[in-house]
């Protein structure tokens, strides 16, 4: 079999929240098939905007027991491999995320000015370091999507301006999330989903055609867009992420197993 990779969003994606006893069985029944894909040379990864040890978490209360090969985490800012013991860091994908400048001071003040020209606010989703590598707020509607979509739209531009990377998408309740909320993300240059998966991609010297990848919301979508086989699962709440890309024809696990099987096949 010719060398593929696998690219799981985590949240509503590869891990489901409030889970029956029949998605524990689907869950098993994919857990099992991607143990066997792995054995045959299948790269698979996790690509995620929570940090590890929640993710982690996660599946221990889930049962899954399964082992992916990569987890990147922080929105794909962090890169953790498998060693057949545990997650460690990655330090070459590490070296070049850092490899250019990214200051919480600097961040800061993209939010402050937005925040006087605007008259809203941001709200930080945790306690912030100054060596993070991952930055992220959550930021309320304003009741107005496309007066929402201004504002973010007008901190991106600003944050660019000093080479920032910044990506927002509706928050997604059923993770977690508080309603009618945007995730604000802040990333360095070199980082997020698409460049996670083109390191992977690199590394193993894999070609787009062999790679597929599946995610729900709008932190996926830029790296959706860069693969050619891609889905966004049908159990979304993201109409625009519906409507941009093919959609699953089943919900989670289900899904994910009738789709992997079938690109298995196909290629």
């Amino acid at each position: 079999m010719t060398r593929k990779l696998l690219l799981f969003d985590f949240d509503e994606t590869y891990y489901k929240h409030q889970p029956t006893s029949s998605d524990i069985e689907d869950m098993k029944d994919l857990e099992q098939l991607l143990t066997q894909l792995s054995k045959e040379g299948v790269i698979v990864a996790i690509l995620t905007g929570s940090a590890l040890a929640s993710v982690l978490s996660k599946m221990a209360q889930t049962g899954m027991t399964f082992k992916p090969h990569y987890i990147a985490t922080d929105l794909s800012s962090k890169l953790y491999t498998w060693n057949g013991k545990g997650y460690e860091i990655n330090e070459t994908y590490q070296n070049h995320v850092l490899s250019s400048t990214f200051e919480l001071s600097e961040i800061q003040q993209f939010i402050t000015a937005i925040s006087h020209k605007y008259q809203v606010s941001f709200d930080p989703q945790k306690l912030f370091h100054l060596r993070d590598t991952h930055y992220n707020y959550y930021f309320y509607s304003q009741g107005n999507e496309a007066e929402d979509v201004r504002i973010l739209e007008d901190l991106i531009q600003l944050a660019q301006s000093k080479r920032y990377v910044v990506r927002y998408n509706r928050c997604n309740p059923r993770a977690g999330d508080p309603e009618n909320a945007y995730d604000v993300d802040f990333l360095p240059q070199y980082a997020g989903k698409k460049y996670a998966a083109k390191f992977l991609m690199s590394l193993y010297d894999i070609p787009k055609s062999q790679v597929l990848g599946f995610g729900d919301s709008g932190n996926d979508r830029e790296f959706l867009r860069f693969l050619h086989n891609r889905f966004v699962m049908c159990n979304s709440t993201d109409p625009s992420m519906i409507s941009q890309f093919e959609v699953t024809k089943h919900a989670y696990y289900k899904g994910l197993m009738y789709h992997i099987k079938d690109f298995i096949n196909q290629t």
